[in-house]
């Protein structure tokens, strides 16, 4: 992993990041924030993939594989959804929980 800082932009100073969370590969890393966007940044800060979900966002965790991302907060729902896709900001599956989402982990995951 390069030494070389990182600069992550947020949307603006009322909209905070509320989690930074490095790729198992250490090539990029994935920010959950109050603006209701997770983002994928590389190590040169460029936006890789994003997705918007309808509240806060306050969790992000990537899988062991570093293939899906899944991602909590506000709402009561854990959106897995693919870390490579800036076009498609839907997530790939929804699971209902019930109340606000503050960790995620993954478990057997090949």
């Amino acid at each position: 992993m390069s030494d070389k800082e990182v600069q992550i932009p947020r949307a603006d100073e009322n909209n905070y990041i509320s989690s930074i969370q490095w790729s198992n590969q250490g090539d990029k890393l994935v920010t959950s924030a109050y603006d209701n966007i997770a983002r994928v940044w590389n190590l040169e800060g460029k936006l890789q993939g994003l997705l918007n979900a309808e509240s806060s966002l306050i969790i992000s965790s990537w899988n062991k594989s570093d293939t899906l991302i899944a991602s909590g907060g506000d709402e009561t729902n854990v959106l897995v959804w693919n870390p490579n896709q800036i076009q498609n900001r839907e997530p790939l599956y929804t699971f209902n929980q019930p109340g606000q989402i503050i960790d995620i982990a993954w478990q057997n995951d090949k």
